[in-house]
């Protein structure tokens, strides 16, 4: 598992969206509830920003084509969608949550092909203790790390006291 330089963009919809959506013609949306919408939301990567304000003018300069994505997921008719979306229309229709700690558990390409087998038995198999062993050696090694950062941060410190003599 690695850290990608990213963020996730999670799009919740808002009541709305809700509305536009029970508007469209035929009547099996009318039992939606705007919590079916919020449960499993539109996620976008987008680049790694300092600040949420950052990402909000990422998001700005490509909003057009997330809302039609949005718009086309309900009704692929362009007709039925709004006349004029603005982004301040997109952001009434959407709440956005930034995470920026965004992990990739896939780390062979080939997994992604194949799929992954879930084993739901995994706490109760010998690879789940083994997974725990790894655990506490990794945090063993933590621990030497930080033991040699400390040591480097005195040997420096002594090096600048030498310097100054």
């Amino acid at each position: 598992m690695y850290e990608l330089e990213r963020i996730a963009a999670v799009l919740k919809p808002t009541q709305l969206f809700l509305d536009w959506i029970q508007q469209l013609p035929g009547d099996e949306m009318d039992e939606l509830e705007l919590s079916d919408l919020r449960e499993d939301c539109t996620t976008l990567l987008i680049p790694a920003f300092d600040s949420p304000d950052e990402a909000d003018v990422y998001i700005k300069e490509m909003y057009a084509d997330i809302f039609a994505n949005e718009l086309e997921s309900w009704d692929t008719d362009p007709e039925t969608w709004p006349d004029e979306p603005s982004f301040d229309m997109f952001r009434e229709w959407f709440d956005i949550e930034y995470h920026s700690m965004v992990f990739d558990t896939v780390e062979d390409e080939d997994d992604l092909e194949e799929g992954v087998e879930f084993d739901e038995d995994a706490e109760d198999d010998e690879d789940f203790e083994e997974y725990e062993l790894a655990e506490d050696d990794d945090e063993e090694e933590y621990e030497d790390e930080d033991e040699d950062e400390d040591e480097d941060e005195y040997e420096y410190e002594e090096e600048d006291d030498d310097e100054t003599k």
